[in-house]
């Protein structure tokens, strides 16, 4: 069976103050989305021609862990350089990288081993530093760092005019003969392991002299570069959990940064002194936020969380710190329409406290960060107006779902697939529990669910009629968001819909069933009789507008008997 995977790529890696911020979200540089652009540039650099040819010091690439002693943890620093069409400053973007995760081994043999050497380019390998002169340690370079569509090197460039004469990172004059291609390194008292600065350029503030850079065959910059790098023990010690706090379900109401109120199931722990958050946004973390309790106010201090265990993974991997901050609503974006703030990062956050009903809760205009910095956003979740108060679990009748996409089946592909938004929300706005919530799936007139079958989904092992809410096997069913996609493999000629079931407080609860037209197959066909008694619009995330403005939205109508539909409309 055959599929068709659309994916948009965007390289975002910004550093803000902790000033007053106009801001709207902002991710760190992500390990998939760098590995596609050099495999953009791998391939146009197939055609780039030979300028000049340093012979490697190193042509074997490191990737089995050296043995000896490693420095694990370190908080490391560096300014890392980012140009993908060249290796000039015109054109160059300079990230300040901070409290990124770094290590480094003292090896058995006697020399050093840094992973992963360059800042926003995890390459899953080591640099080799072998004893210099004093306490100095030496990484001779070109050395074998990288394979994507070739083989490409840790190399010592510097900062001079090239033959057109503007400035950029290039070989030393003096590489063919061998020279001006050490990188050099110390550690400290204390086991931080520094490079050692050749000082900045003139007339570019900021620019080091030399960089360790990534580079092709030939020496040149093959898109990254890394200088002032520094690994040094991190200081900051992480919140943990009190042995014996009781951890219960809490739910934590917020709004997201589009403005759409959101809900999420946290666990909390309460003791005499502190109320402890588990990381709301990695489910699997075991890292704690503490709040200090005193006169109806628990205060959360911006403070280290630990290791962030979701980038290893995703994003290269960062120290994690919750951040409190204040916002400012400051218009509406004028080509988006997506709400803009005014964000301020501080030292606390003070929630008013209910000991008795276990309720926190503050003034609008405030939030915190999941972040992978102290002192400026860069952040992977954001939670605007928090409150968080215990769960209580009743019956309840869930909101319908939304359908934000429909594929129909085609006989080239030999598959469909459906995206449903569903809200773990009730129909009055209350929070139900996730892990008792399941969508069942219908399709053309039938009154009676799909059954997804062992026979045609590989994951399964057992018929499944009741999908559970986030249910993802990374291949048939997947999960983002609120948003859960589902193939199918059997042409479905009129519709496709869509119902949500709650199974909360010992009783079985349904939404409506939603459905969605193949438009192309009901051409000449009526799907309801009579007008609709409701409309509503939803943008393709799911969130519901007054009214389009332009652009592609759904429209849902409500008919007769509960009947709903779900199209795609353009204004």
């Amino acid at each position: 069976m055959k599929r068709f995977i659309f994916i948009a790529l965007l390289l975002g890696c910004t550093s803000l103050t902790a000033s007053a911020q106009s801001i709207t979200h902002i991710f760190p540089s992500n390990r998939q989305e760098a590995t596609n652009i050099l495999q953009a540039k791998a391939r146009q650099s197939a055609m780039m021609r030979n300028v000049l040819r340093v012979s490697p010091y190193t042509s074997e690439i490191i990737i089995e862990k050296p043995a000896g002693v490693e420095m694990a943890n370190l908080n490391r620093s560096s300014k890392s350089f980012f140009n993908f069409d060249n290796s000039l400053f015109d054109g160059m973007e300079v990230f300040e990288n901070k409290y990124e995760l770094g290590s480094y081994i003292e090896g058995d043999d006697g020399c050093y081993y840094i992973h992963d050497p360059f800042g926003i380019m995890p390459t899953d390998s080591y640099l080799k530093l072998e004893q210099g002169e004093g306490d100095t340690l030496v990484a001779h370079t070109p050395q074998a760092i990288f394979s994507l569509n070739g083989t490409y090197y840790a190399t010592r460039l510097v900062a001079r005019k090239g033959d057109d004469g503007a400035m950029g990172y290039f070989l030393d004059p003096q590489a063919e003969e061998g020279k001006g291609l050490d990188v050099k390194y110390v550690i400290d008292n204390d086991g931080s392991l520094r490079q050692v600065s050749d000082g900045y350029v003139s007339g570019y503030p900021g620019m080091p002299q030399s960089v360790l850079a990534l580079t092709d065959g030939d020496g040149n910059l093959f898109c990254y570069a890394d200088g002032d790098m520094v690994m040094a023990p991190m200081n900051d010690v992480a919140t943990t959990l009190p042995a014996g706090a009781e951890v219960k379900d809490f739910v934590m109401r917020y709004t997201r940064y589009d403005d759409a109120t959101s809900f999420k199931s946290v666990k909390v722990a309460v003791t005499d002194d502190a109320v402890y958050l588990r990381n709301p946004y990695d489910r699997d973390s075991m890292m704690w936020i503490r709040g200090n309790v005193g006169e109806g106010k628990v205060t959360f201090p911006k403070q280290y969380i630990g290791v962030d265990s979701t980038s290893t993974d995703a994003y290269y991997p960062h120290h994690a710190f919750f951040v409190p901050y204040d916002y400012v609503y400051n218009g509406l974006d004028p080509e988006t329409f997506d709400p803009l703030y005014d964000y301020t990062l501080k030292d606390e956050l003070v929630f008013d406290y209910d000991p008795q009903a276990l309720k926190l809760s503050l003034q609008n205009g405030q939030g915190f960060m999941f972040n992978l910095n102290k002192d400026s956003a860069a952040y992977l979740a954001s939670y605007d107006n928090p409150s968080i108060f215990e769960f209580h679990e009743v019956p309840a009748t869930p909101a319908d779902p939304v359908i934000t996409f429909y594929g129909p089946y085609s006989d080239q592909s030999a598959c469909g697939v459906v995206t449903a938004s569903i809200a773990t929300v009730d129909t009055d706005g209350n929070y139900i529990q996730p892990s008792k919530l399941f969508y069942n799936v219908y399709f053309d007139d039938s009154t009676e669910p799909f059954v997804f079958t062992p026979s045609a989904y590989s994951s399964l092992t057992d018929d499944m009629t009741d999908v559970p809410y986030g249910f993802d096997d990374g291949y048939d069913f997947m999960f983002q968001g609120s948003s859960n996609t589902f193939y199918f493999y059997q042409p479905a000629e009129k519709n496709v819909g869509v119902q949500t079931v709650y199974k909360g407080g010992g009783e079985v609860h349904r939404s409506n069933i939603v459905w969605m037209t193949n438009e192309a197959a009901a051409v000449d066909r009526t799907v309801v009789d009579g007008e609709a008694l409701s409309t509503e619009y939803y943008d393709l995330q799911g969130r519901r507008v007054a009214a389009p403005v332009r652009g592609l939205y759904l429209k849902k109508q409500v008919f007769a008997g509960g009947k709903t539909i779900v199209k795609k409309i353009m204004r």
